[in-house]
């Protein structure tokens, strides 16, 4: 992931990644192995409290994972904790 360009790149190639999405993989990034809950995702990536049906939070996370996880099996990045939200592992 190139910062400074906002570039993702998987296995050489560029991946398109809309702002939210790319915004998301930085939060990501800067918080590794931490359990997040939604609600600390959705302040710090959009910006407002979450709605207590909003699932954007996990339609954003699997768009991420069907762009960067490997092709097959079970996540190895971007982790379900039940009950709580999300933990990213590098």
């Amino acid at each position: 992931m190139d910062f400074t360009r906002r570039v993702v790149r998987k296995k050489g190639e560029e991946l398109k990644l809309t702002r939210a999405e790319y915004n998301l993989l930085t939060y990501f990034l800067q918080n590794p192995d931490r359990a997040l809950t939604r609600d600390m995702i959705l302040n710090s990536v959009w910006g407002y409290e979450s709605f207590p049906n909003t699932r954007t939070v996990d339609a954003h996370v699997v768009r991420l994972r069907q762009k960067l996880e490997p092709d097959q099996g079970a996540p190895q990045h971007f982790l379900t904790v039940h009950g709580v939200g999300y933990r990213f592992l590098p």
